[in-house]
């Protein structure tokens, strides 16, 4: 049975009915996927930043002993 003026069937709408229905679940669940990528990005720049400022802290304290032993061997 043809729709008036649309040139489908039932059968036709419902095969569209169901293709947009598999279609929707598919975008809800890459949105989702997206979110957590997005979440992981986040916590993988925040254990970058800290991993960073450990280094730079450590090389700072390295820096500092190096000028304090060359202050003691020039008092020397």
């Amino acid at each position: 049975m043809r729709t008036a003026g649309l040139g489908k069937t039932s059968e036709q709408w419902q095969e569209d009915q169901t293709r947009n229905e598999d279609l929707e679940k598919i975008l809800s669940e890459s949105q989702k996927e997206k979110g957590e990528l997005k979440d992981r990005v986040a916590k993988l720049e925040r254990s970058l930043r800290q991993y960073r400022n450990q280094n730079s802290a450590i090389e700072l304290r390295a820096s500092m002993s190096r000028i304090e032993e060359m202050k003691k061997e020039y008092k020397s």
